[in-house]
């Protein structure tokens, strides 16, 4: 197999410099290359691999965009992930971490305001994401902050431009463990900061709950009329509902640290003390298809519909069981719902 390559003399910061074959896909042979002075034949130049890596070195996917995309000549204020796999004489890998270094505009700071430590080498899993576009994957690495909470770096490594490399911070999220005097457990993942425009810092990346140390799997984590519902539901086994509880989380942030006039105050963390946990047992209704549903809340009060395979957000719902609903969603639809022998119709208007 052919393989492009180039050769590269790069000098340290200490002086010195290395010598190494770069692959296409970011591999290094580095070289050790003894000058002989003769060309050619048994006495001439010769190399030796001396060690085999595969570098990503990335600056900040919003730095280089704003420099070559919108030509804005800035310094680099952003930071700069490296991630690096050692092999062993036999090719197969033997050490992997990440290096990361990172300037103010990263916004990666502590809930006291102070910079998240990132020295050294850092151990990193990865995992998977599906999405519309397809399948990706998202490097991870877990930190500990001065301020005695977990930090998470969510990020990936992307080609910008003609092998150039950029890190992306999907999300730089805060971990937050909150008990409650009547036995639950809520632990909260939270965006500090993060490189998607469509993603707010203290977006909710991640919601657990547990009961006297028994995890609730959820089916769905809501947010309606600004009240945070971490929602559980039992099925059987030809996977209807058969039980569902909304459990309505209330969490209240402490006040901000204290900044200097001009800088940004850091995403506060949630007060323990005031962590509360209700729990809303729902009635969910079939159709009569068997393949649509909504859920009634002890008031009668229709909360969300699961109707053409989505679930829809109710804005306005009016009527009652004898004369049906006229149900009206967050998205602008209309449906009518009308309550059969055990079930119900529900047909869009």
């Amino acid at each position: 197999m052919q393989e492009n390559c180039s050769v590269v003399r790069e000098v340290l910061e200490d002086g010195t410099s290395v010598m190494y074959i770069l692959l296409s896909n970011y591999v290094r042979l580095y070289i050790d290359v003894p000058y002989t002075g003769v060309a050619g034949g048994e006495n001439g130049n010769t190399y030796t691999i001396t060690d085999m890596r595969q570098i990503y070195d990335a600056e900040s996917y919003t730095y280089l965009y704003n420099r070559y995309v919108y030509g804005v000549d800035i310094e680099n204020t952003f930071g700069r992930v490296v991630v690096t796999t050692v092999f062993d004489e036999a090719g197969d890998p033997a050490e992997s971490y990440v290096e990361a270094e990172f300037g103010e505009s990263a916004g990666l700071f502590d809930s006291n305001g102070d910079p998240i430590d990132t020295s050294g080498h850092l151990e990193y899993t990865t995992y998977t994401v599906s999405s519309s576009s397809g399948k990706y994957s998202r490097y991870l690495v877990v930190l500990e902050g001065a301020d005695g909470y977990t930090y998470r770096m969510h990020f990936r490594v992307l080609n910008f431009t003609g092998g150039i490399l950029g890190y992306y911070m999907d999300g730089f999220t805060r971990i937050e463990t909150l008990d409650t005097a009547d036995g639950y457990t809520v632990e909260v993942e939270r965006v500090v900061s993060t490189d998607n425009p469509n993603t707010s810092v203290g977006a909710y990346w991640g919601i657990s709950l547990s009961k006297d140390g028994e995890p609730l799997e959820s089916d769905s984590i809501l947010l309606l009329d600004g009240t945070l519902y971490y929602v559980v539901r039992e099925r059987d086994g030809e996977d209807m509902i058969t039980s569902t509880i909304y459990y309505e989380l209330t969490l209240v942030e402490n006040v901000p640290a204290e900044v200097e006039e001009g800088e940004t105050a850091p995403l506060p963390t949630y007060n323990e003390a005031e962590t509360a946990v209700t729990a809303h047992r729902m009635t969910t209704i079939y159709d009569d298809s068997g393949e649509s549903y909504f859920d009634q809340d002890e008031n009668g009060e229709i909360i969300l519909i699961y109707f053409d395979r989505q679930l829809l957000f109710v804005s306005n719902c009016t009527g009652d069981d004898e004369t049906g609903y006229t149900v009206e969603t967050t998205d602008g639809r209309e449906l009518r719902i009308t309550m059969t022998d055990g079930g119900a119709l529900i047909v869009e208007i």
